[in-house]
């Protein structure tokens, strides 16, 4: 005999009984968060938690951004920002907020003249006070002299994005313009 098992009302997982032995596989998204959650020092791991709810709960997302340095400087050398580009930052930013799980994350959404980089909405069960539109920029070193250029572009497409998602929200909605440069370190944030 075997069968699905429906966890949590969110994951699957998959079983079968062998003469009278039930043999049970953990699905894989549970084991890749298991391994990265102890691979990360507990302590950061409590960090991320008390980071995000404090985005959603107080609408501050300044230890969300010393803590996306933090993960960067800690995880990527000097080697890896050589092809550094704002889809990679994206990439890590997401990883740490779907470890946390508080917001149902969605990346790119269409927009009317874009896609919304990160749209953070409320998820059940969870009730928050503040769902969120993150744009991101990501500028190297020697770019340095286009911070202003890529903020004024950024903050526009942002005011866009905002008025594109606010019809979808449940909470109070806050939008964030943060541009990283060279190895990751937050250089503007912006909140609108």
């Amino acid at each position: 005999m075997s069968g699905t098992l429906k966890l949590a009302g969110l994951l699957y997982s998959t079983f079968d009984i062998y003469g009278g032995i039930f043999l049970y596989s953990i699905p894989f998204a549970i084991q890749t968060a298991y391994n990265i959650k102890h691979i990360m020092d507990i302590s950061v791991y409590e960090l991320l938690d008390d980071s995000v709810e404090t985005m959603a709960y107080d609408g501050d997302i300044i230890k969300f951004v010393k803590l996306t340095e933090e993960f960067l400087g800690k995880v990527l050398s000097n080697r890896d920002f050589i092809g550094f580009k704002e889809g990679h930052l994206k990439v890590h930013i997401l990883t740490l907020l779907y470890l946390n799980g508080l917001y149902y994350v969605q990346s790119e959404m269409e927009a009317e003249k874009g896609y919304v980089d990160i749209f953070l909405r409320e998820r059940q069960p969870f009730e928050v006070n503040y769902e969120w539109v993150l744009e991101l920029k990501y500028l190297k070193k020697q770019d340095m002299d286009r911070l202003e250029e890529l903020e004024a572009t950024g903050e526009k497409q942002l005011r866009e994005y905002m008025k594109k998602v606010t019809p979808q929200t449940k909470r109070t909605l806050k939008g964030v313009l943060l541009i990283f440069a060279g190895t990751g370190e937050c250089v503007c944030q912006k909140m609108v």
